[in-house]
């Protein structure tokens, strides 16, 4: 098992989808948001379904672990699936 940073997480997803920050999103794309030491992530679901997203992921990190930090999907939501980086003891 790698340890890898928060930041370096944030990199991997990045290129993975190819995501542009907030600022600079597009109609119908995915994209991510900085909020301190927190980045959200937006999959639009007319690009990446659910299940794409999850099992990307899952193969991005599969033997990675990120110190004192996780990767978190949220529950459904109805245009994005939206997964954070974070400290891990942020609820």
């Amino acid at each position: 098992m790698k340890n890898i940073t928060k930041q370096q997480a944030v990199e991997i997803i990045k290129e993975a989808f190819d995501l542009k920050d907030f600022n600079n999103r597009e109609d119908g794309k995915s994209f991510y948001c900085e909020d301190g030491e927190n980045v959200s992530f937006f999959f639009d679901k007319r690009q990446y379904d659910r299940f794409t997203v999850i099992n990307t992921l899952m193969e991005c990190f599969q033997d990675k672990n990120i110190e004192q930090g996780q990767c978190r999907i949220e529950n459904i939501t109805l245009l994005y699936t939206v997964a954070h980086v974070e400290n891990r003891n942020i609820k």
